[in-house]
């Protein structure tokens, strides 16, 4: 019998064996007496392919769990996913040159997470069924499944998200109760949960971002309860935590993470909905230095890049409703440039990434409505637009 961590309050099992059957407890008290047998792992295809850094200067542009590149070429690849039929395809992406590979289908039931679970420094997938609770990584590398691994199941009333709470630059996965508010993380090493342990509960009013806010290299996260206007941080090492308070924001602003200075650790811009003001948070543990920006109307949607390579954020703006386009080029709290785009139709949709390896972020523009992709590749306040294949409209990318 494989030993268990058990929750508490819901007789939850977060188990560390490959048993992927129902899961039960008969006990109510935490076990950390652990006994990890690690998982159940297909092999598939060997890993032959050494990754190359990203250009950009910070880390956070080169971190493959968000950064999606599937063949370590410092490029970012797009994931295609069919809503009708469940089928997969990865394009590794090299400027305009498109190289396409189908991988294995999976139900509609299942959704999926980018990560790092091998620290391969090529994007992999953890894949979580909303229905039964299963829970399955794929290893990749290019167009290829190097290995299947079936990790436990976990009831479906909890979430998962990506994170590295030991700084070993191999993802390890966060849980959330949103019932019960209950928190728990799974550490990994080589696509094996070597740890679990269940951390303080949170009341469900609070969401959460997972940030660094300490430059420390490891995932810290980022409490906001929305209708009260409270943030807390809690500071990550493993399985051990320190909780902060940081102040109130009024419950009309929301907020976008980026890191503006360029020092490695998280920074907030905050918005307020309602009146379109801005305000950048620069992050240095529980300290901050705060700056306003300009305000702009409730139509503007930011998104945050960074489109000259010196590795501060900047921020693209998008207005949903006339489809106009612009970018502010950041120096930690200061508006340096404003970049004029062309307008295109709101019916684009905008992801950015770096699609030619130059460090400088790009803009792939998705129309859901006529099929047509384009990429805008950026540099500073001027672009290239370049046409690429069209893709039905029952294909999502991510």
């Amino acid at each position: 019998m494989s030993s268990l961590i058990k929750s508490p309050s819901t007789n939850t099992v977060l188990s560390t064996s490959t048993n992927l059957n129902d899961v039960v407890s008969n006990k109510s008290a935490l076990n950390t007496d652990l006994h990890l047998t690690g998982a159940s792992q297909s092999g598939l295809q060997e890993n032959n392919v050494s990754a190359t850094a990203n250009q950009n200067p910070n880390p956070t542009f080169s971190d493959v769990s968000n950064f999606i590149d599937f063949n370590g070429d410092g490029k970012n690849d797009k994931f295609w996913r069919n809503t009708q039929t469940g089928e997969n395809t990865i394009w590794l992406v090299d400027n305009t040159n498109i190289d396409a590979g189908s991988i294995s289908a999976i139900g509609l039931e299942w959704d999926l997470q980018f990560a790092d679970f091998n620290a391969d420094n090529k994007t992999d997938i953890l894949w979580r069924n909303t229905q039964t609770g299963e829970n399955l990584i794929w290893l990749i590398d290019g167009k290829s499944i190097t290995s299947e691994i079936a990790l436990d199941r976990i009831d479906p009333t909890w979430s998962a998200s990506i994170v590295d709470f030991n700084g070993d630059n191999s993802s390890d996965i966060f849980w959330r109760n949103n019932q019960t508010g209950e928190n728990a993380v799974w550490i990994i090493e080589n696509s094996n949960v070597t740890t679990a342990a269940f951390l303080e509960t949170t009341d469900i009013s609070w969401s959460f971002s997972i940030v660094d806010f300490n430059g420390d290299g490891k995932s810290d996260i980022f409490w906001r309860n929305q209708t009260a206007g409270e943030n807390e941080i809690w500071f990550v090492d493993g399985t051990d935590t320190s909780e902060f308070s940081l102040s109130d924001v009024d419950s009309q602003w929301n907020y976008t993470l980026g890191d503006f200075n360029g020092d490695s650790r998280t920074d907030l811009l905050w918005r307020n909905e309602t009146t379109g003001e801005n305000t950048i948070w620069l992050m240095n543990g529980i300290l901050f230095l705060s700056g306003s920006l300009d305000n702009l109307d409730a139509s503007w949607k930011p998104s945050v890049g960074d489109f000259n390579g010196d590795g501060q954020t900047d921020i693209f703006w998008r207005n949903e409703v006339t489809g106009e386009n612009t970018a502010w080029l950041m120096n930690g709290t200061e508006k340096t440039t404003s970049a004029f785009f062309p307008s295109n139709d709101p019916g684009w949709s905008p992801s950015l990434g770096d699609y030619n390896g130059d460090g400088k972020t790009d803009v792939f523009w998705r129309n859901s409505q006529t099929q047509q992709n384009d990429i805008w590749f950026v540099d500073g306040t001027t672009i290239t637009e370049a046409q690429i294949s069209e893709v039905s409209t029952e294909w999502v990318v991510y």
